[in-house]
Parts: C-alpha cells; structure tokens; sequence
C-alpha cells in the first residue's frame, strides 16, 4: 500500500500510515461486499464473517448500490438538479457514482458528497469529477452537525437552498441511535429545502432475519465497527412522516424499482424471507 507521506501516493486505494494496523471500517467493508477492491484484509475478513451469518449481505449491499444510482437518476428525470449526498462513501468505479447517474440526464446537476470519513473525502475530492456544464464537490461533514453542513461554504457555494433538493441518506441512518434522533435529522434537513425537494433512504432492518441481525451486531462490536440500528418497516416509516413516498413505497431494497422503469425486473427474493435492508424514496409537498 502507498503511504501519502513517502511521496508515492495512490488514490486509487485506501490510504493508513506505515507500521499502523488497519482497523476495519464500514465503508471498506461494503466495498468488499460490493466486489470492490479498496480494503484491507482486516476488512476482508470482518466482511467474510458476516457473509457466514447473512449470506444475502452481498446481494443486498449490491441492490443498495444500485439503488444509489437508479434513485437519484429517477428524481432527475423528474426534473430535480441539485443532490446533497451525506454519508457517501468511498468512491465506486467510474460510472457508478451518483454524481455521474444525475449527470447522464442532466448535465448541469449540482452534486453534494458529504462524509465523515478523512480518506473517503480525501478520494472524493480526487476521483469525482463533474460534467463540463455541472459541478461535483465533496465536503467534510457529519449528519450529527446538520447546521455545519448546511452553513458550509462549499455546500452554499453549490446548492441554491431555495430550489429543490435530493437528499440522499443511503446505509447511513441505521448507524444513529434512537437517542441521537434520526426523524429529527431528516426534518431538520427537509426543513431546510424547498417544497418539491425529496429524500432518498436506505436502511437495515431485522424484519426479515432477526436472529442472525443479532448475531451480526455481536460480530461489528466486537470488531469495533458502529453499531447498526435495525429498525423495522413502522419504523422507518416515522422516520419519514410528513413527507410523500412515491411509488413502489418502502420495498426491500432488492425490489425497488422506477414507476417509469423498463428494465428486466429484479430477480424475486426466495419467499420474501432474506431481505436486510429497505429502499424509499420521498417527496415534501
């Protein structure tokens, strides 16, 4: 592994200082179960247990990916320019990301990468270039510290807050505690953009298979990963209230789809008993 300090520095992979043992991380966990190549083996292998537990995690983080691209291309096609992504991530291989699915329909969009991760920033800021006609920034940001984002330079430099706005939390919520006030997150961000604006959501769930959720959450904490807050169907449904979802509704993420979509439905899940996660998008009035 390159080191940035040694003057040979590779972008294209995750970056620690020599001599220091990599602690697994979310972000490279997913970008194993996704198929990607930007972790460490301690990431590897944390990602390799889970798999014994939910052996549909891949398919599903696969889904979630799709998600990130298929949703926010979806809202643009409805008309909306300008998408605050928070909880980003590492950046996908070209053509993936969703800066660059908005941009396939409209050109000109104006795209918001937020993490709290020093190295996903650092390689947002490096791999996700904008269109010509748009702009693609990537900012420091915690969805904790709604008010920072909101008020950043950057994000107001990019985003005029007085017309519609996606606002796209995918795998992000279920890592804030009930006591840290998801709903009044998401709230306070839809407060700050106008009527039409609409949210995008994934979200883990143990509807499905909560003995071995719980089995997995053992596995996380020890590894010392965050705590994932499984929430079922009601409940993220009341994270959403007050706003419209669109069709299919809140779905299996694996099953959600465009109204408008012309592609090859998704596979069907065996029995509807696997699903790990759920999938919604939203629109204020």
């Amino acid at each position: 592994m390159s080191d940035p300090t040694s003057g040979s520095f590779d972008a294209d992979r995750p970056q620690r200082k020599p001599g220091t043992a990599a602690r697994p991380n979310v972000s490279r966990a997913w970008d194993n179960w996704s198929g990607g190549k930007d972790h460490y083996p301690s990431d590897a292998d944390i990602a390799a247990k889970i798999v014994t537990i939910l052996p549909n995690i891949r398919d599903s983080v696969r889904a979630s990916r799709r998600f990130v691209q298929e949703a926010p291309r979806y809202l643009a096609e409805l008309g909306i320019h300008q998408f605050l992504d928070i909880g980003a991530g590492l950046p996908q291989a070209t053509g993936t990301n969703l800066h660059e699915a908005v941009q396939a329909v409209q050109p000109e969009a104006r795209v918001v990468h937020v993490d709290n991760d020093p190295n996903a920033v650092m390689r947002g800021r490096a791999q996700l270039i904008s269109s010509p006609d748009g702009r693609v920034v990537t900012v420091d940001g915690d969805l904790r510290k709604v008010a920072e984002i909101l008020s950043n330079p950057e994000v107001t430099d990019t985003l005029d807050l007085n017309r519609p706005v996606a606002v796209c939390l995918n795998a992000l919520i279920h890592f804030m505690g009930d006591d840290e006030d998801p709903p009044g997150m998401i709230r306070q961000l839809m407060r700050a953009v106008p009527s039409g604006s609409a949210l995008t959501l994934t979200h883990a769930t143990a509807d499905y298979v909560p003995e071995a959720s719980a089995q997995a959450e053992v596995v996380y904490r020890q590894a010392g990963l965050p705590a994932v807050h499984h929430r079922s169907l009601q409940q993220i449904a009341d994270l959403v209230a007050g706003l419209d979802v669109l069709d299919p509704g809140i779905v299996p993420v694996e099953r959600w789809a465009a109204p408008d979509c012309t592609a090859e439905p998704k596979p069907a899940l065996p029995a509807l008993t696997d699903a790990l996660g759920y999938a919604l998008v939203a629109r204020k009035r």
